[in-house]
């Protein structure tokens, strides 16, 4: 029963701290925490790390305050823009005797990207349900262009997995397809993943450490909650 009240201690404690911190640092600017966390951590930048960050039209904001924290942790960063507008022009638009080089071309410019040491993806399309629609209203040309579409993808993964570049997938802030999808307004939608990726992972590890060694050595747990909860669980055998 000691070793469940400290447990439990433990799991207050820690969800209690850090938050005045997070708080303070939404308080400015939005996405400061974010990129911090992302830099730092899940990208793990280090000074001379040449990082390329790409994303869409509506992610020029989070884009942004990204290239300024890789910048300050001493790597030499490059932004590159998408847009809806794009993509689909290449989906929709470019004449089918030219959908092969145009999408030749395009290797040129993953080749760079494979030439950094991190790559930083944000969400590209904004709308994607509307794009996808759209192509799919044509299925002859849907089907040459996701042909190709697909054998680009085989090359680009070898590409990708034959070099010493790390990938690091943001999405974030949520697309409106996403939160479409979810069936959650916008701005949970928006904080529930927010939460996610700002949260202190090094404080998390440390709580399970402890929690761990209190299971290894302890022979049973008790839990009981406010609305009437109550189980024991033996731990030993």
């Amino acid at each position: 029963m000691c070793r469940a009240r400290h447990l439990a201690a433990v799991l207050n404690a820690d969800s209690a701290a850090g938050a005045p911190a997070r708080a303070g640092a939404q308080a400015g600017d939005p996405y400061a925490d974010l990129a911090r966390q992302i830099v730092r951590n899940s990208a793990a930048i280090k000074p001379g790390n040449v990082v390329w960050i790409v994303g869409g039209t509506t992610v020029v904001p989070f884009m942004d305050a990204l290239g300024a924290e890789a910048t300050r942790a001493g790597a030499a960063v490059e932004l590159s823009l998408q847009s809806d507008r794009t993509i689909a022009a290449f989906f929709r638009d470019v004449p089918e005797k030219d959908l092969q080089a145009s999408d030749s071309a395009s290797t040129v410019i993953v080749r760079s990207q494979l030439l950094s040491d991190v790559v930083i993806n944000l969400p590209a399309l904004q709308d994607a349900d509307t794009l996808i629609n759209s192509i799919l209203s044509d299925s002859v040309r849907f089907s040459k262009v996701m042909r190709i579409a697909s054998a680009s993808q085989r090359r680009f993964d070898a590409m990708r997995n034959n070099a010493r570049t790390r990938f690091v997938n943001v999405n974030y802030p949520p697309s409106k397809t996403n939160v479409t999808k979810s069936g959650m307004d916008s701005a949970s939608f928006d904080r529930m993943i927010r939460d996610a990726v700002t949260t202190d992972y090094d404080r998390i590890n440390a709580t399970g450490q402890r929690i761990k060694r209190l299971l290894e050595t302890g022979k049973t747990i008790h839990v009981t909650s406010p609305d009437g909860g109550d189980f024991r669980l033996t731990l030993a055998g």
